[in-house]
């Protein structure tokens, strides 16, 4: 949305500016005693290299200031509904790639659960890094995503995070099994 704006204004900006110094470039440099192969040669290799460069100073200026504006501007916490499980299970998934001999293995804690659609019931995932379990008989079993959303009534309008900060499950209570064992 805005940051989409700012980031085509700034391009279309840089662009302009790459030309400007191109042109004033070639007003001040061009050559008479050269061919003027040469001398255009020259001056476009100076308006491509001026074209990279202001592109690249454009785009760290304009992250810098979305970065730095979206820390300071009044924002919330949000949970958007996920789905409503019918039943969850905490696994262990093992992945890995082997080329040649050689190779790595990773492991995942995901929590499976099944969900009702219109076509039945579904079979789906989470990773448990970033998720936590709430038991409560307060509200119905669900899954929910706890995203950023900005106050819009701010100068810049920043659109509200895709990634979760982090999703909840809400259980019923005596759901989690407790179970300490020393060994």
């Amino acid at each position: 949305m805005l940051e989409e704006t700012l980031i085509k204004n700034s391009l279309i900006v840089s662009i302009i500016i790459s030309f400007l110094v191109g042109f004033f470039y070639v007003k001040k440099h061009w050559d008479t005693d050269t061919s003027i192969l040469d001398n255009l040669l020259s001056s476009i290799g100076i308006m491509v290299f001026s074209i990279v460069i202001s592109i690249f100073a454009s785009l760290i200026i304009v992250c810098g200031v979305i970065g730095i504006y979206s820390l300071f501007v009044d924002h919330n916490e949000v949970e958007k509904h996920y789905v409503y499980p019918v039943s969850i299970n905490r696994e262990k998934d093992v992945e890995g790639e082997f080329i040649l001999g050689s190779g790595s293995v990773e492991s995942v804690n995901y929590y499976y659960f099944y969900y009702e659609t219109i076509y039945g019931y579904k079979l789906s995932k989470i990773e448990s890094n970033n998720t936590y379990i709430v038991e409560t008989n307060k509200r119905k079993p669900q899954i929910v995503e706890v995203v950023k959303s900005y106050n819009q009534n701010s100068f810049l309008k920043l659109s509200d995070s895709k990634e979760p900060l982090r999703v909840i499950i809400y259980v019923p209570k005596n759901t989690i099994i407790k179970n300490f064992s020393l060994k």
